[in-house]
């Protein structure tokens, strides 16, 4: 195609929107159209899109017929899928859309501090933002403080980094505005919200010089004109302020103007603006000012007053005219926002309305009068500052609080963020996937596309396309053009001519690419038109599913596009099989149609048209030519299934062939179009189904014949038919069916054939008349055998039917019709029928009651008919006739045919009935049932009965219901329905009883028996009243009885108990019961008839109500009463607390009538069972103190617990158990849900602590339930195997120990000694006084000789106790113990005795030595010697402490049940395991130990061990603790026993009691 003439038909197409090879077989163009497309896959990558030639004639060329798209719109209805693109409604232009705005936050370190207020400007010098002033808050967490500031901050925008400047403005500025003009910062206004005393706005004007790094004052506005929360911006070299306000409390708003000059630091007023306002945005945008929301004062129709309020109101401001005009409204109210132009729009970023604050950030363009969303802030807030620095947009500080301007609650930001312009902005515009196509059953094959628009510089606006031969195989496909390795390239704007685009793709797809760099100024590429051109082949009318052999010419229209100077088009008719594929041997018919020559070829080598029929026509239309296809199928062809193609050869190849394959059909339908007869019952010629017929009738049928599916006619062949007619006989005539085939006769082609025959005569009854057709040609008959049903008459006058009943019992009548009914075809008149009357009473003469022939007498009969239902009436008048008297009438004659009415007699006739005189039913007898008083007296749920008998002297029969109505209610009572022998109640106040029912024999007797339902009432007025209602053939009777009733609905109710019947705690319910959530509550009660005094039985309601805690409770169930016994259960609700205010209320089953009422008692409803709670006993207890072990436990119950909690605890260690202890106790106190138990427990006498091991313990459990039943639960364990609580046994306890004795005095008989008792208290303090007693051992007896009281010794405390002996004679021991009558239990029971032996021959030294234990020695000593040295001076002087024996006080009883440890023997007793370590540390040497009286001594006793200066390597085992080095302290795991110290390392006691040191 020329490109010249093709750009030429593309602008045509936009105006007017319209569209505008000798081949001897398609396979052949098929072949080449292959080898095409394997030469354009090779050279594809290398050809891409090829302009065609510029500058070619087209004269003398035919015109194109070619095919023309043009898409000049780009809205979603035309089809395209924007992406960062708008299309503009009104005329479906895209326009790229700007980029969104995404702010990111500046990272710590940020901001000095928060500020609100504060002013943004660009300092182009050093390329920096500067933030200037502000309010700010300098403790937020106090009140009234906020302040405005002087202080700058300075935002490097190569680094993004905020520090401060040393400049600061003149004076303390804040909610001003700042502007560069002429490299000038200047920054104007000021505003003081809420200071006291006030202070108005100064107008300040702050200039800053880059080049001098200075600050200096402008001229303020004009006296009294000085504003802040004004709008400013600059524009042609002036700075404009308009609005604000003056006031700290801004009552004043301002609509003024007012002109700065910086060249002149002089100010100018303006023209006013139409509404004064404060806190909007002033923006100088494309030679205007734009006025942009805040807080406007305007008169608001709705409140009908004047507001001031953040508003959507905009003024545009001309500075060439020097007016103001009102713009459109905002979408939105907006004030204290802030707003910068940026990509050629004003950008509007947060801000404050009505209800509260933006973080939105909107375009908007006066211009076009359009918004965009284009971001969100980091949060919502107000009073902040954005300015935009060549694409980059910032904002810093702002105001996040709730109330504007408090002096409480402020919450001043220190945020700032920036965003980028990015360096490109992209959009794209997806079409849908558009079918070239004019329908669709055909195929097209774009050839050109012209892509038409414009791209100024840096912007660019390019295009790709696939196509496809369907939508499915589109959405898959490369972009094109494409370039080296199948990689997807562009096309730009212009001409181009598809070289890649295969025949036959009918689908094409864009994807526009919009671009530009010019974001600031916002320039833009425009798209126009997208326009294509195709060649086009395809079916205009449906393909036929099917064709007729031998049938009328068909016609397929098929519409053909066509590029190329020169076309031909092409028709085929392929054999094929069912699925498609060609019939090898047979080959295709092929017609080609020239539309330059108007000249037909035909290829039909196996002649499956017929030649001689085939025609072709075209006509041009839009776009193309329409060409009609007539052709007819020979028979005879070897296959039943065709495919059908049609193909356009011009500039390429384009082709279609139909899916859908088209089948040979080769189906004729026969059947009858009508069926007349000149004899006719019905009135027309018709032949009507189930018409009755006399035999020979005449009949005629008209026969058809054609294709079944397409109606065509059938050009030649031979078909026969016949009517056929099947006769059922009657049964009368023996039944049976009899067929008498008709004639054939051959049907002429073409039209239809018409058949005459006659109805057979020989039987009667209902005949088939039916289609039958035949033929020899090659065609598949389908018989439509009509199957008209009608009826055949060659009998007589059949009587179907009379009126009265034949033998009927009818009443007596003066106008009785009598009808007689026949089926008769010939019908009947009075020439051929008479009518006689016999009357019993008036004709019969012989008095005999038998109708004789000679006393019948004439009567007049009347005819009609409907069709051959006949009806004979005859007026008759038997009121004569007494009861049972007889009437006949006797009908005689023929039809029209001759048929005589059917045989009859005198005797009888042809009708008789019997007369009948009507007599109402009759009350015989009525009589109560079982009664004991003349009236019975009816209660709820009791039975009753009542005895009727009735009769009819017509007949017993006549009777059809009997009824028993109370009360004259029309709805009370019971009936009897003879005709179903069955009683029902009328209604549900009574229900009847089996007893109901009835006998028959002269009399009808029937027992109207029923019970009272709780729904009877009746009308007062009429209690007591029966009526018996005989309802019969003849009409109705009724029977009235008085006082025969009495309604007692009263009870007798007597409450028995209400019993909680469920869980563990059961009982009748008093007052306080508890009672667990939902568990079963009984009602006992006694319900009897009040007057009959008899037990009720039947159904109750019980309802019952009352408030559990705040909430209502209430339900209600239904009891069954059982012999004057209610047992009702129904359930405690759910929850917890208490249950009062309760009521219980029992009423009949229906709830019409309270039978009782009763006031429950409060109770308690426990929801949740009792739950002991930790036990806070951690630390342990010591095993020396195990007389006295109290044991707390705190329940948490919200109910009640007033029985005893048991309590089980018991000693337990590795090696053996003491027997358990249970103690029972009350609680002692409940508080805050808790009820709380107190156990005292005395394990002392049941075992030894010394004989426990070191992991011994208590374990304690607890059993119990609370007043509702309920167990006592625990969050871990609380049974013998998994005990509530384990208190562990320490080792802590007493230890006395004797460390030496002082002897002093005469050692000679008769002398007297002087003892020093060195006592210390190894371990805890004792409080119970022990003695120290003081033995004389001579020839083996001991004598008491001294004894001292310790009242009490502290814990870790040394003393002396002095005493004096009298020597006595001879050797002697001297024996010194310390709780020698062993009252107490302590740590070390080996260290409490001293001897000494004197005698004539010793020096007055024994040789004997305290029994101190190993290392254990070493520590007692060593522990004492510090002891006595710290507390020297609480020692009492030996002059104080000694005590003669004789005056030693008794030594306090011991404590009852305690057994103390068991008696000392002389043999060392081994150490308990674990209980104590070996000697601390001793002090250092540097460290200053002053002289104690008696040290030296003490420490001659304690010789160094040679363990303890021992250097022990890891693995080094000792045999026993006391050979352990000092500095240590124990550790007592569960699984072992550990030593250690930073000194002395770390020991694990092995399971021999030796150590190792394991590090």
């Amino acid at each position: 195609m020329l490109v010249n003439d093709r750009q030429t038909r593309a602008r045509n197409a936009l105006e007017s929107y319209q569209e505008s090879s000798d081949m001897t077989s398609i396979r052949v163009k098929h072949l080449a159209f292959v080898l095409w497309t394997v030469l354009a896959m090779v050279s594809m990558p290398y050809i891409g899109v090829i302009e065609g030639p510029q500058d070619v004639s087209l004269e003398g060329q035919t015109p194109s017929r070619e095919i023309i798209q043009a898409s000049t719109g780009f809205n979603a209805s035309d089809g395209y899928t924007p992406s960062n693109i708008t299309v503009q409604s009104g005329n479906g232009t895209p326009l790229l859309d700007r980029p969104d705005i995404s702010p990111q936050t500046i990272p710590p370190p940020a901001m000095m501090f928060r500020r609100s207020g504060a002013c943004l400007e660009h300092n182009s010098q050093t390329d920096e933002a500067m933030l200037i002033g502000g309010r700010y808050d300098p403790n937020p967490s106090q009140s009234g403080d906020e302040d405005l500031t002087n202080l700058i901050e300075i935002f490097d925008l190569a680094n993004e980094t905020w520090s401060p400047s040393t400049q600061t403005i003149p004076q303390t500025q804040g909610y001003h505005e700042c502007v560069s003009v002429q490299g000038k910062i200047y920054s104007i206004g000021d505003h003081h919200p809420f200071t006291s005393p006030g202070v108005r706005a100064d107008g300040i004007v702050h200039i800053y010089d880059p080049a001098t790094n200075n600050w200096s004052s402008g001229t303020e506005m004009p006296a009294t004109l000085g504003v802040g929360l004004a709008g400013m911006d600059a524009l042609d070299g002036f700075i404009y302020v308009a609005g604000g306000v003056g006031r700290w409390d801004r009552s004043d708003l301002s609509n003024r103007t007012l002109r700065y000059n910086p060249a002149t630091d002089v100010w100018d007023s303006m023209a006013n603006m139409s509404a004064p306002r404060h806190s909007f945005e002033l923006v100088a945008f494309h030679g205007k000012l734009y006025a942009i929301g805040g807080y406007v004062r305007l008169f608001d129709a709705q409140l009908n007053q004047t507001t001031v309020a953040p508003a959507n109101h905009t003024e545009i401001y001309d500075p060439a005219t020097n007016t103001w005009t009102n713009g459109s409204d905002l979408p939105f109210k907006i004030a204290a926002h802030s707003a910068v132009v940026h990509n050629d729009e004003i950008v509007l970023a947060g801000g404050i309305y009505n209800g509260g604050r933006y973080d939105e950030i909107r375009g908007y363009n006066p211009l076009t009068d359009t918004h965009q969303a284009r971001g969100v802030l980091h949060t919502s807030m107000y009073d902040f500052d954005m300015i935009n620095i060549d694409g980059t947009l910032l904002y810093a500080g702002g105001d996040t609080s709730s109330w504007r301007f408090s002096t409480w609650g402020n919450a001043y930001s220190d945020v700032s963020a920036t965003h980028h312009n990015p360096a490109q902005q992209r959009g794209t515009l997806l079409s849908d996937l558009f079918d070239v196509r004019t329908g669709s059953q055909g195929s097209a094959t774009p050839l050109w596309l012209d892509f038409a628009g414009s791209a100024p510089t840096d912007t660019g606006l390019r295009m790709q396309y696939r196509t496809g031969t369907s939508a499915a195989s589109l959405s898959s496909g490369l972009w094109r053009p494409l370039g080296v390795n199948q990689s997807s390239e562009f096309l730009e704007l212009g001409n181009h001519t598809f070289t890649d685009v295969a025949p036959g793709d009918s689908f094409i797809q864009y994807q526009i690419e919009f671009t530009t760099q010019e974001l600031n100024e916002w320039v833009t590429p425009t798209l126009d038109s997208i326009i294509v051109g195709s060649e086009e082949a395809r079916f205009v009318t449906a393909p036929p599913s099917s064709l007729n052999p031998n049938a009328a010419l068909s016609t397929i229209q098929t519409f053909h596009s066509a590029s190329g100077s020169t076309a031909s088009y092409m028709f085929q008719v392929q054999p094929s099989t069912y699925d498609g594929f060609p019939i090898i041997g047979l080959d295709p018919a092929v017609l080609t149609y020239s539309p330059e020559t108007t000249t037909l070829e035909i290829d039909d080598p196996d002649q499956v048209l017929r030649s001689v029929d085939l025609v072709a026509s075209h006509s041009t239309g839009e776009g193309g030519d329409t060409v009609d296809w007539k052709f007819a199928i020979n028979d005879g062809i070897a296959t039943p299934y065709l495919e059908l193609s049609v193909a356009t050869n011009s500039t390429v190849l384009t082709s279609y062939t139909v899916p859908t394959i088209t089948t040979i059909d080769k189906e004729l339908s026969v059947e009858v179009l009508s069926m007349t007869s000149s004899f006719s019952s019905v009135g027309d010629a018709s032949v009507e189904t189930m018409e009755t017929f006399p035999g020979e009738a005449p009949v005629t049928a008209v026969v058809d014949h054609a294709f079944s599916n397409s109606d065509a006619r059938l050009l030649n062949g031979l078909i026969e038919a016949r009517i056929n007619v099947d006769v059922e006989a009657t049964p009368e005539l023996g039944g049976g069916v009899y067929s008498n085939l008709g004639v054939w006769t051959t049907l002429t082609t073409g039209s239809t054939t018409t058949i005459e025959f006659a109805l057979p005569n020989g039987t009667s009854g209902e005949a088939r008349v039916w289609l039958e057709a035949r033929t020899t040609d090659d065609f598949e008959l389908q018989v439509f055998a009509f199957n008209r049903s009608i009826i055949l008459n060659n009998e007589g006058p059949v009587l179907t039917s009379t009126s009265p009943a034949y033998a009927a019992y009818s009443n007596r009548n003066e106008e009785r019709i009598v009808a007689f009914t026949f089926n008769d075809v010939g019908g009947f008149s009075n020439d051929t029928v008479q009518g006689y009357l016999w009357i019993e009473a008036l004709h019969d003469g012989s008095e005999d009651g038998i109708s004789d022939w000679n006393e019948y007498q004439p009567s007049p009969i009347a005819f009609s008919n409907s069709g051959n239902e006949w009806t004979i009436t005859m007026l008759v008048n038997d009121s004569m006739n007494d009861d049972h008297q007889t009437v006949r009438v006797w009908l005689q004659g023929t039809d029209y045919a001759g048929y005589a009415i059917e045989h009859s007699n005198a005797e009888n006739g042809t009708l008789w009935w019997e007369s009948r005189t009507p007599e109402n039913g009759q009350l015989i007898s009525f009589d109560g049932v079982d009664s004991t008083s003349e009236v019975i007296r009816l209660e709820p749920t009791k039975s009753f009965a009542w005895a009727v008998e009735v009769a009819d002297t017509n007949r017993l029969t006549d009777i059809t219901r009997v009824s028993l109505m109370l009360g004259n209610d029309p709805t009370l009572g019971l009936r009897y329905n003879t005709n179903l022998g069955t009683c029902e109640a009328l209604d549900a106040r009574i229900q009847v009883s089996p007893q109901c029912m009835a006998t028959t024999g002269e009399t009808l007797a029937i027992q109207f028996a029923g019970t009272v339902d709780w729904t009877f009432v009746t009308p007062s007025t009429n209690d007591g009243r029966i009526e018996i209602i005989i309802e019969d053939y003849d009409g109705t009777a009724s029977i009235l009885y008085e006082n025969e009733w009495t309604y007692e609905p009263e009870m007798n109710v007597t409450f028995l108990s209400l019993l909680d019947t469920e869980g563990p705690v059961q009982g009748e319910i008093v007052e306080g019961w508890s009672i667990a959530s939902g568990e079963t509550i009984q009602l006992n009660a006694s319900v009897y008839h009040l007057l009959s005094d008899t037990g009720y039985s039947g159904p109750v309601s019980v309802y019952y109500n009352g408030k559990l805690q705040n909430d209502r409770w209430s339900g209600g169930t239904s009891g069954v009463v059982t012999d004057g016994h209610l047992s009702v259960e129904f359930q405690a609700p759910l929850g917890a607390g208490l249950l009062f205010e309760m009521e219980l209320t029992v009423w009949d089953p229906y709830a019409t009538q309270e039978l009782l009422k009763l006031e429950l008692p409060t109770l308690r409803v426990d929801g949740a069972a009792p739950y002991l709670l930790d036990s806070t006993l951690g630390e342990g207890t010591s095993r020396f103190h195990l007389s006295e072990v109290e044991i707390g436990a705190n329940i948490e119950e919200a109910n009640r617990w007033s029985s005893n909690l048991s309590m089980t605890c018991q000693v337990r260690s590795l090696e053996n158990e003491w027997p358990a202890l249970t103690l029972s106790r009350a609680s002692s106190t409940v508080y805050d849900g808790k009820t709380m138990f107190s156990f005292v427990f005395d394990f002392s006498a049941l075992g030894d602590p010394s004989e426990l091991s070191t992991q011994a313990n208590i374990a304690c459990w607890a059993e119990g339930q609370d007043d509702a039943g309920f167990t006592l639960q625990a969050s871990t364990g609380n049974s013998e195997l998994d005990p509530w609580l384990i208190l562990p046994l320490n080792s802590v306890g007493p230890d006395v120990a004797i460390t030496g004795v002082d002897v002093t005095g005469s050692t000679e008989a008769g002398g007297t000694m002087r003892i020093g008792v060195k006592l210390v208290s190894l371990g805890e303090a004792i409080d119970e006084q022990f003695n120290v007693s003081i033995y004389a051992e001579s020839n083996g007896e001991r004598t008491l000789v001294g004894r001292e009281v310790v009242a009490s010794i502290g814990m870790n405390t040394a003393t002396t106790l002095r005493s004096s002996i009298t020597v006595p004679s001879g050797a002697w021991t001297l024996l010194v113990e310390a709780d020698a009558e062993q009252v107490m239990w302590e740590v070390d029971e080996t260290n409490n005795a001293w001897n000494r032996s004197f005698g004539p021959q010793t020096d007055g030294m024994s040789t004997s030595v305290m029994l101190l234990g190993g290392g254990l020695g070493v520590a007692v000593l060593a522990g004492a010697v510090v002891l006595l040295r710290r507390k020297q001076s609480d020692e009492p002087s030996s002059e104080e402490a000694p005590q003669e024996a004789e005056t030693t006080p008794a030594l306090k009883p011991k404590p009852a049940g305690m057994t103390g440890p068991p008696p000392r023997t002389s043999a060392t007793k081994a150490k308990p395991a674990g209980l104590k370590g070996p000697p601390p540390r001793s002090k250092p040497a540097s460290e200053a130990t002053p002289a104690i009286d008696g040290a030296a001594a003490l420490d001659a006793l304690v010789p160094a061990s040679a363990e303890a200066t021992q250097d022990h390597s890891v693995g080094t085992v000792v045999n026993e603790w006391s050979e352990l080095p000092p500095g240590g302290d124990y550790d007592y795991a569960l699984d072992q026993t550990v030593y250690k110290g930073e000194e002395c390392g770390t020991w694990r006691m092995n399971e021999d009691k030796t150590f190792t040191r394991i590090e």
